[in-house]
């Protein structure tokens, strides 16, 4: 079973890792190494977070929701933070200190994908009350996919490529915001058949495209992290309300 998973990790990252090695800033080994952490983190990060679908002594909670796998994946982001550090020092955004010169314009950013969100899943949404789904929702994704994505994968590309890439902008947060959209659109059945969700592709790479811009704007993860958690909750929050 872990094959399926590894082989979907694969085909969702391969292709970029092999756009970004055409990126590097400088053809330098250090460069080419931080792709292939890029690649190697994110494949080991798809089977850390099906964890407890692989293991049954891993499932600790009745739960429809991951929060065991969503909890390995925070712990793999904080290892692989400790470990290669070193690899994207200069852009390393763990920390709660915020730009001073960019900290009006991403606060208005975040308030602002908060709100959009919530008015727009309010119209389009709807599903009974779950404490638990607002509890899950105002808390995993955002710390999870946050360190890992803005985090660890953000901070190795950001380092190894050049900064900007023709018309599209930087080619670390295009490239991160593709994958994030990949892990929720992409997947393979139990018998090998692709599936390939256009809408949720859209909906999260766009997602990961504004909180990669609010992570390198704010050189922090704290207001991605806050802004992912608020957004989640407050989108799932008004889908109950109707």
């Amino acid at each position: 079973m872990i094959e399926r998973f590894l082989l979907e990790a694969f085909i969702q990252v391969v292709g970029l890792a092999l756009i970004a090695i055409l990126l590097v800033k400088t053809k330098a080994k250090e460069n080419y190494l931080r792709v292939l952490f890029f690649a190697l983190i994110f494949i080991v990060y798809q089977v850390a977070l099906v964890l407890p679908r692989l293991v049954s002594g891993l499932n600790f909670f009745e739960s429809n929701w991951n929060w065991e796998g969503k909890i390995f994946g925070i712990i793999l982001g904080v290892i692989c933070y400790f470990v290669f550090r070193n690899y994207f020092a200069e852009n390393d955004f763990f920390t709660f200190r915020q730009n001073p010169e960019n900290k009006k314009k991403t606060w208005i950013v975040a308030i602002s994908v908060i709100v959009l969100m919530s008015v727009l899943y309010f119209f389009i949404g709807k599903s009974d009350f779950s404490a638990e789904t607002l509890a899950f929702q105002l808390t995993m994704p955002g710390l999870d996919e946050e360190i890992m994505f803005r985090g660890i994968l953000l901070g190795l590309l950001l380092t190894a490529l050049r900064e900007r890439f023709l018309i599209f902008g930087n080619p670390a947060i295009l490239l991160t915001a593709i994958l994030f959209g990949f892990l929720h659109a992409f997947g393979l059945s139990k018998d090998y058949k692709l599936s390939f969700d256009i809408i949720s592709f859209l909906h999260t790479g766009i997602g990961g495209y504004v909180f990669a811009w609010l992570a390198l704007r704010s050189e922090s993860l704290f207001l991605p992290i806050l802004t992912h958690g608020l957004t989640n909750f407050f989108a799932a929050l008004a889908t109950m309300l109707k």
